[in-house]
């Protein structure tokens, strides 16, 4: 009985095992933390909401952001934790009373969203991929950084002469 017992468990740990395995592989596929820029043009639109997209390379790299508002606002630059992508912050982009007083960028970090899923850098090279949409955006007006979770480190790492003294 025990050596059945035994066998039993052991059944169950190789097919724990399997389980485990196969949704850590099927995971990376099905949980890619991104909304696909039609569909949010679409949900945006659908509220009568502006949101463009676009994507720069830097270092053979692609940074991927959104933006709403109008230009002549000043701006939120919002940077997402990890996993997470622009659209963590879509409610905020999407707020009327938000796109009356700022102009919103939310960028996918490098690895992340559609800046090149997948191929993750340190937090210090992430700020430096990032960094040039900040100052391409700069419309002379007040610029305000929102980063939440591993986000904000990487503000503080990468922004940090445009930051008060904490």
């Amino acid at each position: 009985m025990k050596k059945i017992l035994r066998i039993f468990l052991r059944m169950i740990a190789i097919l724990i095992g399997i389980i485990l395995i196969t949704w850590v592989i099927a995971a990376q596929f099905i949980f890619q933390f991104r909304t696909p820029d039609r569909a949010a043009r679409k949900q945006f639109s659908d509220n009568d909401i502006k949101i463009d997209f676009s994507t720069y390379t830097i270092e053979g790299r692609n940074i991927h952001y959104a933006k709403t508002g109008n230009d002549t606002l000043p701006t939120l630059f919002f940077i997402h934790g990890s996993p997470g992508a622009w659209d963590v912050f879509e409610g905020y982009l999407a707020n009327k009373q938000l796109l009356e007083k700022f102009r919103m960028v939310s960028v996918d970090r490098p690895g992340f969203g559609y800046s090149d899923f997948g191929r993750s850098e340190n937090l210090a090279t992430q700020s430096i991929m990032i960094s040039p949409l900040f100052h391409q955006l700069d419309n002379g007006k007040s610029r305000y950084l929102v980063g939440h979770s591993s986000g904000g480190p990487l503000i503080r790492i990468g922004f940090r002469q445009y930051l008060s003294a904490a």
